[in-house]
């Protein structure tokens, strides 16, 4: 490994994040930047520098390295964009940093309970309510008739179901939820308005913790109450489980699926394969976690209690660093042409979902909800096609990407 520190290549910082060439593909001076021999530095929104990670082994080795710290209460942590910079005037007693913000024995401790939910045997027994969730959805499409956007009929529907029943959302609640999360993650959402609708939806958990309390059920906020009795959580961090699980469940799965599905849409020998007798609906659904990769601006991470090394050099104590999950899935090295996408790629080794003690918890549920959509989906409508230009369709500036629409006729 060389023991070179990237300080050593010191160059003019590059502002971050790039445009994109192509709306579908990484922008070309990211996958450029895999060819030099050093680290680039970075310049993000606010002024922070940083290092850049873009090589798929320099990806997993920062992920998994004790001393990349998440803690983006830290100075100098480098926040990708300007909801995810910490404000302490905003930071009240009942403050709490969601999962993927904490380290540690607390972070190790909250994930467990977090990943009781996505257990193997647990994402199984969800299959049949899966099924009867996408099947619904699938009959509104069918109802909507062509032409349809199937992010508003289809996309959104089955991940935030499938959460609110985890939950135990009543299912007459969970409009109000959806349009306040969606105005949570909007960029445009001004930082007041933000706060304001994060109010509500924590005063909203409140409202559904004080009824299990009183009302045990079969779902996720109920196993956190008994988990709070028996000492295993604090208040304020039931409160983040149950925020966090929504996010991660809702946002990032319905814009995982439109982005797969529009790769099949504009690779129509691709979906072509799908439809054989052969059809590997893994492989399938990992090339597509692999291109679309929806954090696709980075992990962000600095150098707390020591130097984090990766192949291609050594970042110091106190310097951040933004992983880029998006080029680690397009290093050359481990996916041979891998701007082509190819849905008989073996692309298991892709890191879409982070790599370490942060990896995605959900990821297994997120892959049992493009299994059970994707065959159905292609059944039933064999004809569906992209009722627009890519270049048309609306691409939001978020840490996770977004496509607000994905209109299709069939």
């Amino acid at each position: 490994m060389s023991t070179q520190s990237p300080t050593a290549a010191a160059s003019a910082p590059l502002e971050y994040p790039f445009e994109r060439d192509d709306p579908l593909r990484p922008p070309a001076v990211l996958l450029a930047l895999q060819r030099r021999p050093t680290l680039p530095r970075i310049r993000l929104w606010d002024g922070t520098i940083a290092w850049l990670i873009t090589r798929y082994e320099d990806a997993k080795a920062a992920l998994g390295s004790p001393n990349a710290s998440s803690d983006y209460t830290q100075p100098g942590f480098p926040a990708y964009v300007p909801h995810r910079k910490f404000r302490p005037d905003l930071a009240g007693p009942d403050f709490q940093p969601l999962l993927t913000d904490i380290d540690g024995e607390t972070h190790a401790r909250l994930r467990r309970v977090l990943a009781a939910e996505f257990s193997v045997k647990r994402v199984r027994r969800l299959d049949e309510q899966l099924v009867t969730i996408t099947e619904a959805a699938l009959d509104d499409l069918e109802a909507a008739g062509s032409p349809a956007d199937l992010m508003a009929v289809v996309l959104k529907k089955i991940p935030s179901e499938l959460i609110g029943d985890m939950l135990g959302f009543p299912p007459q609640e969970r409009p109000q939820w959806r349009s306040w999360f969606e105005t949570w993650v909007a960029p445009a959402t001004a930082p007041d308005e933000r706060r304001q609708v994060h109010d509500n939806m924590l005063a909203y958990i409140d409202e559904r913790l004080a009824r299990s309390a009183e009302q045990q059920g079969d779902d996720f906020i109920s196993r956190l109450v008994a988990a709070q009795r028996a000492g295993t959580v604090e208040a304020k961090e039931v409160r983040m489980l149950v925020f966090l699980l929504y996010a991660a469940g809702f946002d990032t799965t319905s814009n995982s699926m439109g982005f797969g599905i529009l790769e099949l849409l504009t690779h129509p020998e691709q979906a072509d394969r799908l439809r054989g007798p052969d059809t590997d609906w893994r492989l399938a659904v990992e090339e597509m976690f692999r291109v679309t990769t929806i954090l696709h601006v980075g992990m962000s991470r600095i150098a707390k209690g020591g130097p984090i090394e990766v192949p291609s050099g050594r970042i110091a104590e106190g310097e951040g660093l933004i992983i880029s999950l998006l080029a680690a899935n397009y290093d050359p090295d481990v996916f041979p042409d891998a701007e082509r996408f190819d849905v008989t790629r073996d692309a298991r080794a892709q890191i879409g979902f982070s790599h370490g003690p942060h990896q995605c918890v959900g990821q297994q549920l997120a892959r049992q909800e493009m299994y059970a959509l994707l065959p159905r989906l292609m059944r039933r409508f064999p004809t569906l096609r992209l009722d627009a230009q890519v270049a048309d369709l609306e691409f939001l500036p978020n840490g996770t990407r977004v496509v607000t629409s994905l209109p299709v006729a069939w």
